[in-house]
């Protein structure tokens, strides 16, 4: 299989039938800013937890560097730093938040930036995840909208390119990717039916709304696997109603695209 093929069968693990957060303040031009440079520039990855983890050099107001783990999630839009580090980097006074990433610098109006509250290794960090660093930061879509990305799972890369500059390989599908927020999109085909479905790889299983699913299963009773969260849907591994309550299914077949994909695990949640 191709970089690309691996790059969306396993992107589909963590994608949602749905929009994933609210859309934030209009981005004008220059919110997000960066130096091309040297390009294409390919980027060691850390997976952990089915969560992509890169290391970033985020500039100190003293202009030294500050080395940080950060967890990417392109199914949000806007950059988050736990509160200590907001603080620290001075965001929280209007300080623009600067770094570079594989020596690429990115400049992010601090309007974009959001707060989280702190917590350390070994405990949840960025909402409940665990993760095998101390992970301070959420490297988010709108902060990379201007690259061309490719994720390869298997190699453990992430190559950031000037658009257009690299030669696709494997099957291409559309997408559609939010000018505003840097969120892609994409037609996920069920039963001869297409649904939007978001590209998230900062989440750990599909997510789908329980309407959608539900059309299936009344045609096709046997896709259903459990009534609740199990195994790797399970992922917050807390007493969330919207997991405990939830449907997982088995999608047999589906495509995005003209891209088959076979065997797909969902689970009905939410509103």
């Amino acid at each position: 299989m191709s970089k690309i093929a691996r790059l969306l069968a396993a992107m589909l693990i963590s994608a949602a039938l749905a929009g994933c957060e609210t859309p934030p303040p209009h981005m004008e031009p220059g919110m997000v800013t960066t130096v091309p440079g040297t390009m294409p520039i390919v980027l060691p990855l850390t997976i952990t937890g089915d969560q992509i983890l890169v290391e970033l050099e985020a500039q100190r107001p003293d202009g030294g560097l500050r080395k940080i783990w950060a967890v990417v999630n392109m199914g949000h839009a806007r950059p988050m730093l736990q509160k200590h580090l907001y603080h620290e980097l001075e965001i929280d006074q209007g300080r623009r938040l600067s770094f570079r990433l594989g020596g690429i610098p990115i400049s992010v109006d601090a309007g974009l930036v959001l707060p989280l509250d702190d917590a350390a290794y070994p405990a949840r960090q960025v909402g409940p995840f665990f993760f095998s660093q101390n992970v301070e930061a959420v490297l988010q879509a709108d902060t990379l909208e201007q690259f061309e990305i490719v994720l390869d799972y298997a190699d453990k890369t992430m190559t950031l390119a000037k658009p257009g500059s690299l030669k696709p390989e494997g099957v291409a599908v559309p997408i559609r990717v939010n000018q505003e927020t840097g969120l892609a999109v994409v037609d996920l085909t069920v039963d001869g039916t297409a649904f939007p479905v978001v590209i998230d790889c900062g989440g750990g299983y599909t997510w789908a709304r329980p309407s959608v699913i539900q059309k299936f299963l009344v045609a096709h009773p046997s896709w259903e696997r459990a009534d609740g969260a199990v195994g790797p849907s399970n992922y917050n591994m807390l007493d969330y109603a919207f997991e405990k309550q939830g449907t997982v299914v088995r999608l047999p077949d589906a495509a995005i695209g003209s891209m088959p994909v076979k065997d797909v695990g969902v689970m009905a949640t939410g509103p």
